[in-house]
């Protein structure tokens, strides 16, 4: 009896083992990577001659490449990409945004919220990788040709976001009061602005 319990155990840490996801998942390791470092929300973009530096242009079809950012694949815009060919003025274009953390989220145990989502506690860098693979179907920005304005009303008004995230102190934690060797942070700890109890902070946000 002891010796199927020990197989049924055995097998159980078997399959859990295998079912762990390390965060690479997203690696097809017959393609080539190139990695480029994102500090920076923004949209930006890639140029053939850029291009031409990493590959040889009159062998690609520009249908192929694919952006992965986050583990995820990510829609790019491809000037000139109809004809199956990169030519001198064509280019990649695509939106990307390092902060939002996903990252510093797993170093967390049993929290309900990020202390401070917009500043990374250990890197304000994130890499994204440019790859080419046989698909033609990777995700792509659709460009909108229709510029009849007038046939759409005018709104009277748009929401927007400003964000101001203080990470000029870092609040860390002095004492513990459960198990030492747990390597995970607790809810208090992470980038913010320190100041004293009944004093305020304030945000000089300008044309709101």
């Amino acid at each position: 009896m002891r010796k199927i319990y020990a197989i049924i155990l055995f097998w159980v840490f078997a399959c859990n083992s295998q079912a762990q996801n390390y965060g690479n998942a997203w690696i097809n390791y017959n393609q080539q990577y190139f990695k480029f470092p994102i500090s920076k929300e923004g949209v930006y973009r890639i140029d053939s001659l850029t291009l031409s530096s990493f590959y040889d242009l009159s062998l690609i079809n520009p249908k192929h490449f694919q952006l992965m950012f986050k583990g995820q694949e990510q829609f790019i815009f491809i000037k000139g990409e109809e004809d199956d060919k990169i030519n001198t003025n064509d280019y990649l274009e695509f939106y990307l945004n390092p902060t939002g953390g996903e990252m510093d989220s797993t170093i967390y145990s049993n929290i309900k919220y990020l202390p401070n989502p917009y500043a990374p506690i250990f890197n304000d860098t994130i890499y994204a990788f440019l790859s080419i693979n046989n698909f033609s179907l990777n995700k792509r920005y659709v460009e909108e040709n229709d510029t009849n304005f007038n046939a759409y009303a005018a709104q009277p008004y748009f929401y927007t976001e400003k964000i101001n995230a203080f990470n000029n102190t870092y609040n860390y934690v002095e004492e513990y009061t459960y198990d030492v060797s747990d390597p995970h942070y607790t809810q208090a700890e992470g980038k913010g602005a320190g100041f004293s109890m009944g004093a305020t902070l304030s945000s000089a946000f300008s044309t709101l």
